[in-house]
């Protein structure tokens, strides 16, 4: 900044821009126009208290923050008292998976046409608020991965609130543990220390709308999947992305119904703040525990702003909890 104050309107934009968010995005938030969010940023105007409400509400500012923003946005305190505020919402270092994705490109498939017009119709769908789970099945070398990884660019190119996350089973232990491909999509977007086995299919745009989104998506575990702490997502990057320490609750007090009914309203909880897009590879080697939230899932999305991708080897699921999943989703 070279020693000069940052003002309320710098604010704004550089964290809509951190949300990846154009000026008609936000105001399509906040219900205004484009040109008022223009004069905000050109400090030509401060907000009503109405519109510094929607204002918090639609660049997802974590509790703790929203009060000194909505001060700073009337003028009671100087815009540099934003300064500790950071602009994308995380008080734990960026994790440096993060750090490095892709940078600005575009992942390609030849000939697959119409299975990205079928995952596209789904996910249109689902931007309407018809939550669904959807299966891609083939053998190892048909190209599943690179079908998922092109239609995730593809639609977040198309989409610019739309958030995508990624998880996958591993042949590696994946059967004995419990939620493993559900809990490296977490990770991801609560922007886990831990590397997700799927970071590397990222793309720059995506990461920053990850990074900008994990302190929502902490808040959202904190007040609305506490037995998910320690289970899905550690503890202690809920309370980095927060900057409150949280504990996880005694597993001896959980039931078995409590990581699906908690994961089912923390995804809605999230949905209903940005359109989201979750991707489950090599799910033929997902535990039994996965398998029955992706069931449980696939009768309790509708209403959210949700499209699951599941992608697996159809020869080697057949009888098993994630074939059982697919057929109920089809049966819907």
């Amino acid at each position: 900044m070279g020693g000069i104050p940052a003002s309320f309107g710098y604010w704004v934009r550089r964290r809509r821009l951190a949300l990846d968010l154009t000026q008609e995005s936000l105001a399509r938030r906040v219900g205004c126009s484009p040109s008022a969010v223009k004069k905000i940023e050109r400090d030509e105007r401060h907000p009503s208290q109405t519109m510094a409400d929607r204002l918090a509400d639609a660049l997802e500012l974590p509790p703790d923050q929203r009060e000194r923003f909505i001060t700073a946005a009337l003028g009671e305190i100087s815009a540099d008292r934003l300064a500790g505020t950071t602009a994308r919402g995380e008080f734990g270092p960026v994790p440096p998976w993060l750090m490095r994705p892709q940078a600005g490109q575009q992942w390609r498939v030849v000939g697959r046409e119409r299975e990205l017009g079928w995952l596209q119709t789904h996910l249109s769908a689902a931007l309407d608020g018809h939550g669904r789970v959807v299966f891609v099945t083939g053998e190892a070398g048909t190209g599943k991965t690179a079908l998922l990884t092109a239609f995730a660019d593809r639609a977040c190119r198309a989409v610019p609130e739309l958030v995508a996350v990624r998880g996958a089973g591993t042949s590696v232990g994946g059967l004995g543990d419990p939620y493993f491909p559900i809990r490296d999509a977490f990770r991801m977007l609560a922007a886990d220390a831990h590397t997700p086995l799927q970071a590397d299919q990222l793309t720059r745009p995506q990461a920053q709308r990850l990074s900008a989104f994990a302190s929502t998506v902490a808040q959202m575990i904190a007040d609305h999947g506490p037995r998910l702490l320690g289970v899905l997502v550690p503890a202690q990057t809920v309370t980095e992305r927060l900057g409150v320490a949280v504990l996880a609750p005694a597993l001896a007090d959980a039931a078995p119904s409590d990581v699906p009914d908690e994961v089912n309203t923390v995804v809605h909880a999230l949905a209903e703040r940005r359109p989201l897009l979750v991707m489950l590879d090599d799910m033929q080697w997902s535990d039994s525990a996965s398998a029955e939230l992706l069931f449980h899932l696939t009768r309790t999305l509708a209403g959210a702003r949700v499209l699951v991708v599941c992608a697996y080897r159809g020869s080697e699921v057949a009888d098993t909890a994630v074939g059982s999943a697919r057929r109920a989703a089809q049966s819907r």
